[in-house]
């Protein structure tokens, strides 16, 4: 409950600023002083004095203006830490806790950002989600992020469990700024399952890079796939890549190591004329332990050059 705060033409206030000393009191307007009276006499220690003031008109007005300003610089402050104007760590609520007996529900695009914000920031990077309808992303889950001082590249790994529930996660101007460009951008651990992906990664030639320096690794599912499993899944997403040469993206997953890949479809566009060393359903990895189960590659278009 929310008390008014009442004052009076004449009330007495004792929250007013300490007097030290009759110097900072004859600091104080003609006005001011006719109306302060002091609580002690002369010749008694004055350290901690306070006065005691008969409020005027002009003194409640100006009481009442510090005390709304001060006011609203406090709310300020509170929601910008709380991260209502935009910040990285937005304090926006997930239903949900993010275990495998009660996963974050994700219905919106809202609701993937902050959870992808979870995982990015490294809050909590083995968060469980299941979506609740059809979304549109913008942003992928997991990645390499530059630290605070811009020095060097922080990585963080998606390791829940994701089920999509049968949804569709379509990719909107996806942002493509670095490897394994994919809606789950790095995973360990992870598994993925009920989840079909629509969309268009365009990738862009990066002029003046290595082959090396290239955004490579792209994919429908997941960039960068270690120990992971990814289940019952449909990749339908456009790969349109200008890379001039390796690009090495994968219609499921475009990295991989001890990943296993079973019951999913590829039906989407693999094109890049001038981009080579690209796969159905992984463009490139160890193979160690990995295995690729009852899966289906039915692709509605392919121009990678395929020397």
């Amino acid at each position: 409950t929310t008390k008014a705060l009442t004052i009076s033409p004449r009330a007495t206030v004792s929250w007013l600023p300490t007097v030290s000393s009759s110097k900072t009191f004859s600091k104080l307007s003609k006005r001011h002083r006719n109306c302060a009276c002091l609580s002690k006499k002369r010749g008694e220690n004055v350290d901690n004095l306070r006065f005691f003031v008969s409020l005027s008109p002009n003194i409640v007005r100006y009481a009442m203006k510090f005390m709304h300003q001060t006011i609203l610089r406090l709310l300020t402050v509170i929601l910008m830490t709380a991260g209502f104007f935009g910040g990285n760590n937005c304090a926006y609520a997930l239903s949900g806790n993010g275990t495998e007996d009660n996963p974050y529900k994700i219905g919106s695009t809202e609701d993937w950002d902050a959870f992808a914000d979870l995982v990015n920031s490294g809050t909590n990077e083995s968060a469980c989600a299941i979506l609740t309808s059809d979304i549109d992303i913008s942003k992928g889950v997991g990645g390499g992020y530059r630290d605070n001082n811009n020095l060097s590249i922080i990585y963080r790994y998606y390791r829940g469990t994701f089920d999509g529930k049968g949804h569709i996660i379509t990719l909107w101007n996806f942002t493509v700024n670095q490897n394994s460009s994919a809606p789950f951008i790095r995973t360990t651990n992870a598994t993925i399952k009920n989840l079909r992906v629509k969309g268009t990664l365009t990738i862009p030639h990066r002029d003046g890079k290595t082959s090396d320096e290239q955004y490579k690794f792209a994919a429908g599912i997941a960039g960068y796939s270690y120990g992971s499993t990814i289940q019952n899944c449909i990749s339908s997403i456009t790969i349109d890549s200008r890379i001039n040469g390796d690009g090495s993206h994968g219609g499921i997953v475009g990295w991989e190591s001890n990943t296993t890949i079973e019951n999913c479809v590829f039906d989407g566009r693999l094109l890049g004329s001038s981009t080579y060393n690209c796969g159905g359903f992984i463009g490139s990895g160890s193979g160690n332990n990995s295995s690729i189960k009852n899966c289906i590659f039915d692709p509605a278009e392919i121009t990678f050059n395929d020397s």
